[in-house]
């Protein structure tokens, strides 16, 4: 019972961060394009063409792996996504993306830019501070695999497993 429950536990909370990653920047984009019909110009800076570079990417690369999973096989995909080189990659444009989104939301609070001051830049700052988190977690696995330990994917991919067997 206990472990039929931690599955479901950890699937909802799976299908939330999932869905949250997909429909955030979703509003982003709307927020963003908001900004450029209304000419709000003191929103106008590299971080504001980031998140929109962000929210574009997100959607593209969604793309690219549903097609990529209709001609490759599941485990050519895993293999892929699990390579050392791909988790420091994401490491480092994960960390662009929180640290833009969070500069964004403090030059809209600190220079009172009343035309961009809407509920998307109060949820980017949240979504930098989950992003922040998450690269800190996935940057301790790096080190981790260099200390020559298990990578802490692998070993919650097996106990995810085992709790489904149970």
């Amino acid at each position: 019972m206990i472990k039929n429950l931690s599955l479901l536990l950890v699937l909802i909370l799976s299908l939330c961060l999932v869905l949250f990653s997909y429909i955030i920047p979703a509003f982003y984009l709307r927020y963003i394009n908001k900004m450029n019909e209304e000419d709000c110009k003191c929103s106008k800076d590299f971080s504001r063409n980031f998140v929109h570079f962000y929210a574009i990417y997100i959607y593209v690369s969604l793309g690219l792996i549903i097609l990529a999973s209709l001609f490759i096989s599941r485990n050519e995909i895993k293999k892929v996504m699990k390579d050392p080189t791909n988790l420091v990659m994401s490491i480092g444009f994960s960390f662009l993306v929180a640290y833009y989104m969070y500069q964004y939301n403090q030059k809209i609070n600190t220079e009172n830019c009343e035309c961009a001051n809407t509920w998307e830049v109060e949820v980017m700052k949240y979504h930098s501070y989950l992003i922040f988190f998450m690269v800190f977690i996935a940057s301790i696995n790096v080190v981790n695999i260099l200390l020559g330990n298990k990578d802490m994917r692998n070993s919650l991919s097996k106990n995810i497993n085992k709790l489904k067997k149970n």
